[in-house]
């Protein structure tokens, strides 16, 4: 029984597996190869962040330039020196600043020192005092009338008197003659029984009488 046994087991075996004596069988075809992934896309730069806001400056203080006729201030947030209005007073060698940064001596001749006077007047040139003369033999404004004299300019702001003997002399006594001789007054009497009014005369001393 028991030889029965191993027969029947080897048979199923040749069943199963076949004969020792036959080749294997081939082998399926191999499968295809899987194709490469795609690569994934690239990512986006960022952008870039706004820059700061600059810092606001600093608080402006206004620098003394040392100049009487600037005004020192500040503008947008610098110093500056503006001119002072023409006319303002100012120290150093002037006394007026002239409206464009400059202390001057004057910005007309009023502003002068002393007065005018009769052959010479204040002039203001550029700022500066100055002194106008008459021209030499010019007539000044203030004569004497009737003393044989014209004064005139000397022409360096004096005047000089010369002989006018047009410039007749007047005592009001109408007995004498009233004459200039060489720039000098010159009274001579009318002669005696010159008529000097109605129904009076000259006496011999030059005195009208009736």
């Amino acid at each position: 029984m028991r030889r029965t046994s191993v027969v029947v087991t080897l048979g199923l075996m040749t069943i199963l597996f076949g004969c020792s004596n036959d080749p294997p069988p081939s082998g399926g075809p191999g499968g295809a190869g899987g194709m490469g992934g795609v690569g994934g896309a690239g990512g986006m730069g960022g952008i870039g962040g706004a820059g700061g806001a600059g810092g606001v400056g600093g608080a402006c203080t206004p620098v003394d330039d040392g100049n009487p006729c600037t005004i020192d201030t500040c503008e947008e947030g610098s110093a500056v020196h503006d001119p002072a209005p023409a006319g303002t007073p100012c120290a150093g060698s002037g006394s007026w600043c002239d409206g464009m940064g400059t202390c001057v001596q004057c910005l007309a001749p009023s502003d002068c020192p002393d007065v005018d006077e009769l052959c010479q007047t204040r002039t203001c040139l550029m700022g500066q005092c100055g002194v106008d003369f008459t021209p030499a033999g010019t007539a000044h404004s203030l004569q004497i009338t009737g003393n044989c004299q014209v004064d005139l300019c000397d022409g360096q702001g004096g005047t000089k008197s010369q002989a006018d003997d047009t410039d007749l002399p007047n005592d009001n006594n109408p007995c004498t003659d009233d004459l200039c001789m060489g720039g000098v007054p010159l009274l001579v009497d009318k002669p005696e029984g010159a008529p000097c009014g109605a129904n009076h005369q000259c006496n011999a001393f030059g005195i009208c009488v009736g």
